[in-house]
């Protein structure tokens, strides 16, 4: 959201922010739903747990490549995965009459102690 502060003489400063937000409350603003899967006997340094939004890839240029996020906690796979996706552009069902491009916005850290 553009801000316009204007001072003393004629100079007037427009600040325009890329918005931040939860990582819950932007699944819940566009509906996506966030899948956690626990592998079954990691190896070669992969972590417990990983997960991504269903449905969706992220573009690069003019290419879509899957982002997931691995971890040990479900904080941490969430965390690695807004390390891939903010600030991109995310494509839900790319492949489908419902395809929606979504820009993701600065998110913020998550935190859930009850992991």
């Amino acid at each position: 959201m553009a801000r316009v502060y204007e001072g003393a003489g004629e100079v007037k400063i427009v600040r325009d922010f890329i918005p931040s937000m939860g990582f819950e409350e932007f699944a819940d603003k566009y509906n996506l739903t966030f899948t956690i899967t626990e592998r079954r006997s990691p190896r070669g340094g992969l972590r417990k747990y990983f997960g991504s939004f269903d449905g969706c890839e992220v573009k690069d240029g003019r290419t879509l490549i899957g982002a997931h996020g691995n971890g040990g906690t479900l904080a941490e796979v969430i965390n690695d995965y807004i390390k891939q996706i903010e600030h991109r552009t995310l494509v839900v069902h790319a492949m489908s009459k419902d395809r929606r491009e979504i820009d993701v916005p600065t998110l913020l850290k998550f935190d859930d102690s009850n992991d």
